[in-house]
């Protein structure tokens, strides 16, 4: 016990009696903070004979925190004038800027946060994941119209990601590295609180909001793969669904009844009639959005009742094949078709639409309404309505399992006559559009036989 009364002072230690929560015993507090870190280690002892186990006890812990100070000691003296000015210039800034924490602290820390070997800004590191998407930093600095003008970008899918994806996910992580992107990229989980912060009052939407998570978590996912972060900070934070959210997730899909398809269709015969093979194939087919943007007329055989749908066109990148319905092969005949390698809708069919519901509510006391993905819905939802076969509408549809088309795409309630009124919304009885008769042409009659002339070529 004399050791700790000499050589404990010098380092720090001393053992003193202590109560904590009302039980008495003893305490080893003390020690250096340039090299090792200050403890405080308690032991019971509510009686005579415990008080010796538990000096005993902080009497050992003493001399181990000792030996191994002073092995950090002689470690010490290994320090070049260098090294002493990094030390002291580091303890400078923790005073500067008011932190109470060791050079153990603050390395464990870096190793912690930084694991990768090179040094790399968020901005680099954006730009970087960018580019293995088929996006180049003048891109990326451009402006939004700018983006989507970009005849070079047109092409649909990039490595795998569609242009709709890479234009969002640009849109995006821009708007993050505006405030972001001179921070040190391995830095970030530890500012998890402060992304989350910024997602808040950055975008008080709450869709808006999960929108940029996303983004940032599919950046930063990358980045973790890459050996760039330790960890993802962009996980989903743990937050109670409210009963909005749960009326919304058991709610049924929108669809679009027989009557208002009936008045889309005759208001884009008048207003827009390059948007009929729009609304035809995606009411009557249930084509996804995306696979209108790479369809073509030359997919379109309406001859063998099939539309062909190439991997570079399909969602899932494997060519499927479509069957075409009697009441698409009859507004088929009806619309003027292009030659094979134009698309079969225009580039902004999405703003052509919004502008034909736009015109179309503009007399109507009861406005129009498109729900998300309105045309396949409605296509699921009539057509299981038609077949009464689960199996059969999820294969049209192209789903791995009935249950997805069930759980997302089925409107329960749409009737009978409902469905049978929608898939009799031919051109003949929407618009009274008639397809065009073929030619008739006379019998050519075969000429008359000259024998004579045929034994005289034989002569």
């Amino acid at each position: 016990m004399d050791e700790i009364e000499k050589h404990g002072q010098q380092h720090g230690y001393r053992i003193e009696e202590a109560v904590r929560n009302g039980n008495p015993g003893y305490r080893l507090i003390g020690g250096q903070r340039v090299f090792g870190e200050r403890i405080r280690i308690f032991r019971a002892a509510p009686d005579k004979r415990s008080r010796q186990t538990a000096r005993r006890e902080l009497y050992d812990e003493a001399k181990r925190l000792m030996a191994t100070f002073h092995g950090r000691v002689d470690k010490s003296t290994l320090l070049n004038d260098r090294k002493r000015i990094d030390v002291a210039k580091a303890y400078e800034l923790l005073e500067a800027n008011k932190r109470d924490a060791d050079l153990v602290e603050v390395v464990q820390f870096f190793l912690k946060y930084n694991p990768a070997k090179q040094k790399c800004t968020v901005k680099e590191a954006v730009l970087r994941f960018l580019e293995k998407r088929g996006v180049t930093a003048e891109e990326f600095a451009n402006t939004n119209r700018g983006y989507r003008r970009d005849k070079d970008r047109r092409q649909r899918r990039f490595g795998g990601y569609s242009r709709t994806h890479r234009f969002t996910l640009t849109s995006h992580l821009r708007k993050f590295c505006a405030d972001f992107g001179d921070e040190q990229i391995g830095i970030m989980p530890a500012k998890r609180p402060d992304l989350k912060v910024w997602l808040n009052e950055k975008f008080p939407n709450k869709t808006t909001r999960g929108n940029y998570r996303r983004a940032l978590h599919n950046f930063f996912s990358w980045a973790v793969e890459e050996g760039l972060l330790a960890e993802n900070p962009a996980k989903p934070w743990k937050t109670s669904k409210t009963s909005d959210d749960r009326a919304k997730e058991f709610a049924y899909p929108g669809i679009i009844l027989p009557h208002e398809l009936r008045e889309y269709l005759q208001g884009a015969h008048t207003h827009a009639k390059r948007l009929l093979p729009y609304f035809a194939l995606g009411a009557f087919s249930g084509i996804r959005t995306d696979e209108f943007e790479e369809l073509r007329w030359g997919s379109i055989r309406p001859a063998d009742r099939i539309i062909f749908a190439t991997s570079a066109v399909s969602k899932t990148g494997e060519p499927r094949i479509v069957p075409i319905h009697p009441t698409l092969a009859a507004w088929l005949e009806v619309v003027p078709r292009g030659r094979a390698d134009e698309r079969v809708v225009p580039t902004t069919f999405e703003a052509m639409r919004r502008r034909l519901l736009k015109e179309l509510n503009r007399k109507r006391k009861t406005k129009l309404k498109w729900p998300p993905n309105a045309l396949r819905h409605s296509f699921g939802s009539y057509r299981y309505r038609q077949t009464l076969s689960l199996e059969q509408t999820s294969d049209e549809m192209r789903h791995s399992d009935p249950k997805l088309f069930r759980k997302h795409y089925l409107n329960p309630d749409v009737t009978k006559d409902m469905a049978k009124e929608y898939w009799s919304l031919t051109p003949s009885k929407v618009l009274g559009l008639h397809p065009p008769a073929k030619p008739k042409g006379s019998k050519r009659t075969p000429p008359k036989k000259d024998k004579k002339a045929a034994k005289r070529r034989k002569r």
